[in-house]
């Protein structure tokens, strides 16, 4: 009972959405508010959190600020608190909106208060990129209602996509004051008007560019894959086999396989390929600042380009006539470093603990899905033991707040006056590698 309750909590706080009960049926009206209440918190995340309670009380300490500038990035202090107070009302927005229109959606099937509180329910988890559903076949159900699944998909990718990349899409206004001749003889000093929306950044261009073609680019392999899959596409929709309904649900999946844990296809009737394809998308996850997990997009792409300036001999990192500080990219591959070496060590530790008990692919994939807190999973989640339950929730925790907590160790490294170089240097030695 206790670790049933701590496993959900986890995953909800984590904003997961892997469970071991269904949690439409074994949680009262109570239970589910108090769920859906730990993914809203899950999703603003510590930072908006803290923002929000320093708001509050008036203040924010340094320290902080700090935390919010190490994860936001924006350019500078200036205009920080405006930022994030206009980043919570954009996802109160978004947040109604999804509602409203999943609530009207809903309705076809249920009555008017079934399909509001179903609306308001999926649309908080879909935003939050946490995946909880109150159904037991999750959003089987509805694999052939076109609207219903690309509602639910939008929400996702809003909430992936980052609140600094929101925050850019829907500029708040920004007033400047200047002096006027003609307003100092109507008795005013001075007048605002409002400053143009600001260019896109760098990290923006980039996060929208990996979006859409991690999505597309993973859309058309499962597509591929499971297109002649009788245990798939043959059974979506009642049947339907027409192009439309394919592509709107591995265009799905596609999605929810990154950063969400909705699904609209049977996970384990899916290929082997399929699965690994999968766990890929899953390790590379939402965007930063954003409510899903994993690695990030941006970490990959800044990688991939560090990478090939490695392989041409350069030392710079260059996009879009802009240069990417180099420690940026060394930094992304430590990331991507970090988290493949600690899945590698929860899967063998979910192996060992499992034995011969589950299908191995299926273990990995839960671990994966964990890590990149996701939440797709092939229904393993109840059967596992209690050291693999222990695993899973610590995963979910290093997914979710890992990367944060390198920042705030970062910080507090930076503190001590070293400025992350070496006080001792020793001679140097060559080390041959490749």
């Amino acid at each position: 009972m206790i670790l049933r309750g701590l496993f959900t909590a986890t995953s909800a706080v984590c904003v997961t959405g892997l469970s071991i009960v269904d949690i439409g049926s074994y949680y009262n009206y109570f239970g589910q508010f108090v769920i859906l209440a730990l993914v809203q918190l899950g999703a603003l995340g510590y930072v908006l959190f803290a923002t929000a309670s320093g708001l509050l009380a008036g203040r924010i300490p340094i320290k902080e600020r700090l935390a919010i500038k190490e994860v936001m990035d924006p350019s500078s202090y200036e205009g920080l608190l405006s930022l994030l107070k206009h980043i919570i009302k954009i996802v109160m927005a978004i947040e109604i909106l999804g509602a409203v229109i999943l609530t009207l959606l809903f309705s076809r099937y249920f009555s008017f208060a079934h399909a509001a509180y179903y609306g308001i329910f999926h649309a908080v988890s879909a935003f939050a990129n946490a995946g909880f559903s109150l159904f037991p076949t999750n959003l089987e159900r509805f694999s052939g209602d076109i609207y219903l699944v690309a509602s639910v998909g939008c929400l996702i990718v809003l909430g992936g996509i980052g609140f600094l990349v929101i925050s850019e899409i829907i500029p708040r206004r920004q007033y400047v004051e200047k002096e006027d001749e003609s307003a100092l003889k109507r008795g005013k000093e001075k007048f605002r008007i409002m400053l143009p929306p600001p260019r896109f950044t760098l990290h923006t261009r980039m996060v929208l560019a990996l979006t859409a073609v991690l999505i597309l680019g993973g859309a058309l392999v499962i597509l591929f894959f499971e297109n002649n899959n009788p245990a798939t596409f043959a059974a979506t929709a009642g049947g339907a086999h027409d192009f439309a309904h394919k592509m709107s649900n591995a265009l799905f999946m596609s999605v929810t396989s990154r950063t969400a844990g909705f699904n609209t296809i049977k996970i384990s009737s899916l290929m082997p390929v399929t699965i690994f394809i999968l766990m890929v998308l899953m390790f590379i996850g939402a965007s930063p600042g954003g409510t899903g997990g994993g690695v990030k997009t941006t970490t990959i792409g800044v990688a991939f380009l560090w990478v090939l300036s490695f392989l041409r001999g350069k030392n710079d990192i260059n996009l879009a006539g802009r240069r990417i500080p180099y420690e940026i990219g060394r930094k992304a591959v430590g990331y991507i470093l970090l988290g493949a070496l600690y899945c590698l060590a929860a899967m063998s530790a979910v192996l060992f603990f499992e034995k011969n008990n589950i299908n191995p692919l299926w273990c990995c994939f839960e671990v994966v899905s964990a890590f990149g807190t996701v939440g797709l999973s092939a229904g393993i989640t109840p059967s596992l033991s209690v050291m693999s339950k222990i695993v899973i929730m610590v995963t979910m925790l290093v997914g979710r707040v890992g990367l944060l907590t390198l920042a705030l160790s970062a910080l507090r490294l930076g503190a001590n006056g070293s400025g992350g170089k070496e006080l001792i240097q020793y001679p140097e030695e060559r080390v041959l590698v490749g």
